[in-house]
């Protein structure tokens, strides 16, 4: 168990801005590179079992590439 909150702290640091920085991206204009973010962030929580997280991060994906 302490080893997946390890792995569960590294997500955070990694992962904790990716909305703001989505966000940030889109507003600019680049929906290739918040695209990427949001792809990056659907492997990531669905490897570690975060299903909410990997369902909404999938919806935005989605909704960028359309």
């Amino acid at each position: 168990m302490a080893g997946y909150r390890r792995i569960l702290g590294r997500f955070v640091a990694s992962h904790g801005a990716t909305g703001r920085e989505m966000a940030e991206l889109l507003a600019a204009g680049d929906r290739q590179a918040a695209g990427a973010l949001a792809h990056r962030l659907k492997g990531t929580a669905g490897s570690l079992a975060l299903t909410e997280v990997a369902r909404i991060a999938t919806a935005i994906d989605r909704a960028i590439k359309d």
